[in-house]
């Protein structure tokens, strides 16, 4: 596995960082430290001072090799170090992933992110529209409690083609790490308020879905070899995605798995309305696997 872990002078680059740490330690992964330089020849413009590029550009290559030098001494694992010069770090870094073969972006949270959650930053909204390498976000504040590894995969699975994906890369990452699989599905309960059913049939509607959507986990589960895989399945019910996902119990070591999807506003186009939403109430790192990407 190859990783890009995105850097940049601020404090949720050690975020990414961290979590890097922690799949090199779960998948034998080889690690790159990008950062992104916006440099003279980058712009139509040549008046720029030749020494402000020079001292951009130094800053840049001090970046990342001290951050290699805190991988190396805080973990133990060693990576290699890029510069890559772009006017847009979002677009910067899906160019240098695309050109190593990364298997993901690993990025910390955007500003303004609550503790243990991740906050959608220009950057992600850029890597969403334009990468075509998985992403994997990492919550504010990952660095305080690091893990060793991880140590269970889950899948935040919706029937259709970007489920399937999921799921099947979830059976990937979970056999490749020798960890059990959880697979749930995220049933937001619309009240029927002001209407002439009565509870009973309320919770008859209730009942049928939560079948439904069973029925659909075990279909496109039996498409995919799980063979060696720990496999378990739940629906998590709820008034609101973050209610449905605060009844899972959590734990530090876990992965999530979530595909992209059409619809939705503009500006979660490549995400779809739910899959946001599940972003938003993540309380662990989550690989998004978007809408460019194939298998």
């Amino acid at each position: 596995m190859k990783l890009v872990i995105g850097v940049a002078d601020d404090a949720t680059s050690v975020d990414a960082l961290a979590f890097g740490a922690t799949v090199a330690r779960t998948y034998d992964a080889h690690l790159s430290i990008v950062t992104v330089s916006a440099t003279a020849d980058e712009y139509i413009n040549d008046h720029l001072d030749p020494r402000w590029q020079k001292r951009r550009g130094d800053e840049s290559s001090e970046l990342v090799e001290r951050m290699a030098e805190q991988l190396s001494s805080q973990y133990g694992i060693t990576a290699q170090t890029v510069v890559h010069h772009h006017r847009s770090l979002g677009q910067g870094l899906s160019e240098i992933a695309a050109g190593l073969r990364a298997d993901a972006v690993v990025v910390g949270s955007g500003p303004g992110g609550s503790l243990g959650r991740f906050a959608m930053g220009s950057t992600t909204n850029q890597l969403l529209h334009h990468c075509t390498t998985p992403l994997l976000l990492v919550p504010a504040g990952y660095v305080r409690h690091p893990v060793d590894r991880v140590r269970r995969v889950m899948v935040a699975f919706a029937q259709g083609d970007e489920g399937q994906m999921a799921l099947a890369r979830g059976v990937d990452l979970a056999r490749a790490g020798q960890m059990p699989l959880k697979v749930m599905t995220i049933l937001v309960r619309h009240r029927m308020f002001g209407s002439q059913l009565g509870a009973d049939a309320e919770g008859d509607v209730l009942t049928g879905s939560l079948e439904m959507l069973r029925s659909y986990q075990q279909e496109a589960l039996d498409r995919l070899d799980t063979s060696g895989v720990e496999v378990s399945t739940d629906v998590l019910v709820g008034d609101s995605p973050l209610e449905a996902m605060d009844r899972e119990q959590w734990e530090p070591t876990d992965l999530l798995v979530v595909a992209s999807a059409g619809g939705g506003l503009l500006r979660r186009v490549f995400l779809g309305d739910t899959t946001f939403k599940i972003l938003r109430a993540s309380r662990v790192p989550t690989l998004v696997l978007t809408r460019h990407h194939e298998g």
